[in-house]
């Protein structure tokens, strides 16, 4: 077996495949080998947001790709290893689909058998505002060691562009992950002197 780390991305139907696209372009930078799984309304999200052309070229480069009805996958089950599943963008539906532990979907079985393996999720919620209930939800997945990592970014890195943004949100994903990256330099306390 391969030394390289493997991580499934799942991209769902909330706004934010800038930051899919952007986190699988670090993690194939570090060598891994990454899967992705897109549900029906990340498809569409994706489509409204990125051109085909770059849809493809980041896409081109990864392990394998699975439609989220691909339920019978390898990623579907136990014996398919894997270091951390990270959804990204994550809709509030995947995480009413999480915390109900629901496999009727590749991205909710690939929650549930990582749940059952002890390995890492980490979930992006891009939308707000947030029900009271979802809100419960995020706090019991919290509870269970599930990672959410709100797509919230900071500005006293002084972003001048779009990409800053999403690239401050990667950079904490990938901590997470304990991944190195330069994409964001470090606080600095000094700065405000």
């Amino acid at each position: 077996m391969s030394d390289r780390k493997r991580y499934v991305v799942a991209i769902t139907g909330a706004s934010g495949t800038a930051y899919a696209f952007e986190l699988i372009e670090q993690l194939l930078a570090v060598d891994a080998e990454v899967y992705v799984v897109v549900s029906q309304a990340g498809v569409v999200t994706m489509k409204h947001e990125t051109s085909p052309e770059r849809a493809a070229e980041v896409l081109s480069r990864v392990t394998e790709i699975f439609e989220d009805s691909d339920i019978g996958a390898t990623l579907a089950s136990g014996s398919f290893r894997f270091d951390a599943l990270v959804v990204v963008p994550c809709s509030v539906n995947t995480i009413a689909l999480i915390h109900a532990n629901l496999a009727n979907s590749l991205i909710g079985r690939c929650a549930l058998v990582a749940q059952k393996e002890g390995r890492q999720i980490v979930i992006v919620p891009r939308e707000t505002p947030f029900s009271t209930r979802t809100l419960q939800q995020l706090a019991e997945l919290s509870q269970l060691g599930i990672r959410v990592a709100v797509a919230a970014p900071g500005f006293y890195q002084h972003p001048t562009s779009v990409q800053d943004i999403v690239r401050f949100v990667v950079f904490k994903v990938l901590g997470l992950l304990g991944e190195k990256s330069t994409l964001v330099s470090a606080w600095s306390s000094s700065e405000l002197r």
